[in-house]
């Protein structure tokens, strides 16, 4: 014998299954979702932050390096040294350019220049006094003196220690000879500011200048991390990972020397910040599963509990109990189904006691009757019934396509008995038809409009578009499985003209022929079934409206498109009930889902 399964345990395994096991899944997968963004961005921030920090850095250093050949293009210092022949003199000159360019700027430690005729006195001005001229001498001097030829006229990057020079030859304007050499000590802190502001923040950071290692503050004290060669040719930024460190690698190629660098950021950073994610999604996960069961037992009290009452009372009525009844209070769903139950045996209970077989006898005559009677009312509500149940599936498609179909039974229904109708509504009952049409055909049916706006509110017989959009579909678009149906609704000779223009199958002369015969007075010899073709139909209903003052006519343009038109009295707007947008649910106004 198959084992029942009660109510209490379906909705305890309704509650993990699709609630408790979805939120844990989703909850897991967010974490290790935001994981991997935290680490996406904190290699993206280094990848950025590391670039930018390299643009500054480098604008820096070709701004040093154009004030630098400023002084030697100005020819200031030349003149000088050409014109004072009192040491004293010269120093003065001298210095007060070196102030003038270089004072100022915190980039700048000192600046120095000596003349070739005594290359071990060097003229220089610093705001620190002599403490970095006399480390020049003692470290760099002689590197830069034997560095540079007689006609080297570029500029050169000299790392010693942790000191940055820039140097270049001084050159007479007129015959190119050298003079001198001007020296400038570069203060890495100011000039490489930029790393040290980095967001994660670098935990080292080194540099190759003119293939010169520097590291920029601290060294690391592992040989992996300290083993590192620069790549010889330019290579973008390139992040990756070593030893617990994200690195972040590049190498530019300026005008003048080559600048790479490389900077290293704990990943700590990552795990503080996933470990920050894993907490907050533990603290939600304190706050839901409460929640959670609050639900549960909400869920039990509103819909177990009314159905095990509902269980008894429905045994009762087996055991023949007729005025078995449930008390309710609520007014939910299941208050409403109890309510029902309880009439319901009540009338049982009166049947059988006084009227059984007279009323039995009439139920199932009324139930023949309706079986019989399957009216367009009952059509439009079982389509609401599928349309309910084609968007809890979560098909838009279908759903769309039945508010179309639902939108032309409306037409069809025509409950006001209204003969006619604003064209606003009319044109809510035309896009409907298209919307399905343009399901079938897709994208090989476009509909263009062109329609005055303002007449959108002007009275039109009801059903008098659709069935002309209809013959341009079957006899002009579908022989030819493609086309263009073109509506165009203004105002013409003092009346309102609508017309419909499809580009499909072309009309022969025989065609033509035949359809005006269909739209003339004496149409009566052609059979039932031609009878009521749709021209057929609007016609006879324009002529009826409107008699002479309307019209119907088709013809054949010059471009070989087909074209119907109907032009009616044009009267003011009456008072109409409200009408519906005129648009199909997701569709732009002037389409009928082109596709």
């Amino acid at each position: 014998m198959k084992k029942k399964t009660s109510i209490k345990s379906q909705l305890t395994w309704l509650l993990i299954y699709c609630w408790i096991v979805p939120v844990l899944a989703i909850s897991a997968v967010c974490v290790m979702y935001i994981q991997t963004a935290v680490k996406d961005r904190a290699e993206g921030n280094i990848r950025s932050g590391a670039t930018y920090a390299a643009q500054m850095s480098s604008q820096k250093l070709e701004s040093a390096i154009q004030q630098m050949r400023d002084v030697i293009y100005e020819g200031a210092v030349a003149k000088h040294y050409k014109e004072q022949q009192d040491q004293n003199a010269l120093t003065a000159a001298v210095r007060g350019e070196l102030l003038r360019k270089f004072g100022l700027q915190k980039e700048y430690l000192f600046a120095g220049i000596f003349f070739s005729a005594d290359p071990g006195r060097m003229i220089y001005e610093s705001p620190y006094g002599g403490a970095y001229l006399d480390a020049y001498l003692k470290d760099a001097h002689a590197q830069v003196v034997s560095a540079l030829g007689e006609e080297d006229n570029t500029t050169h990057l000299l790392v010693s220690g942790r000191s940055l020079y820039l140097y270049q030859n001084l050159l007479d304007n007129r015959d190119l000879s050298r003079y001198g050499v001007i020296v400038i000590q570069l203060d890495p802190a100011a000039v490489f500011d930029a790393f040290t502001s980095l967001d994660p923040a670098a935990d080292y950071v080194l540099l190759s200048l003119d293939g010169q290692p520097y590291w920029l503050g601290s060294e690391p004290t592992e040989g992996p991390l300290r083993q590192f060669e620069f790549p010889t040719a330019r290579q973008e930024m390139k992040v990756g990972a070593l030893r617990g460190y994200i690195t972040g690698t590049a190498v530019q190629k300026e005008q003048n020397y080559d600048f790479g660098y490389r900077v290293y950021v704990s990943d700590r950073i990552v795990s503080e910040r996933a470990y920050m994610v894993l907490v907050l999604a533990l603290v939600l996960a304190c706050v839901v599963l409460p929640l959670l069961g609050v639900g549960f037992y909400r869920i039990y009290k509103n819909i177990a509990g009314p159905i095990d009452a509902l269980v008894v009372a429905t045994e009762k009525i087996e055991n023949e109990q007729w005025d078995a009844t449930i008390p309710f209070t609520s007014d939910n769903e299941f208050g409403r189904l109890i309510r029902s139950f309880n009439s319901m045996s009540a009338r049982i209970k009166y049947l059988f006691d006084y009227a059984y077989k007279e009323e039995l006898a009439a139920s199932e005559s009324r139930l023949m009757m309706l079986q019989s009677q399957m009216n367009p009312q009952f059509m439009k509500n079982t389509l609401g019934l599928i349309n309910w149940k084609a968007r809890l599936a979560g098909n838009e498609e279908i759903s769309k396509m039945i508010e179309a179909l639902d939108n032309l039974l409306d037409a069809s229904l025509d409950r006001s008995q209204q003969r006619s109708i604003p064209l606003r509504q009319e044109l809510c009952y035309t896009r409907s038809y298209l919307f399905i049409i343009g399901e079938r055909f897709g994208r090989r049916l476009t509909l263009e409009e062109h329609i005055d706006e303002s007449l959108l509110s002007c009275p039109v017989p009801r059903l008098i578009i659709q069935p002309l959009i209809e013959n341009a579909v079957v006899h002009g678009i579908e022989p030819v499985s493609a086309g263009t149906i073109e509506i165009c609704i203004g105002k013409m000779e003092g009346k309102l003209a609508i017309e419909i223009i499809n580009d499909g199958n072309i009309l022969s002369d025989e065609d033509l022929r035949r359809i005006r015969a269909i739209l003339s007075e004496d149409y009566g010899a052609l059979t039932d079934k031609q009878r009521r073709l749709g021209l057929k139909n609007v016609y006879e209903r324009i002529r009826l409206m409107y008699g002479d003052a309307g019209s119907l006519t088709l013809q054949r343009t010059a471009d070989g498109r087909t074209c119907t038109r109907i032009q009616i009295p044009f009267a003011p707007p009456e008072a109409q009930p409200p009408a519906k947008d005129g648009r199909l649910p997701g569709a732009r106004e002037g389409e009928a889902n082109d596709r």
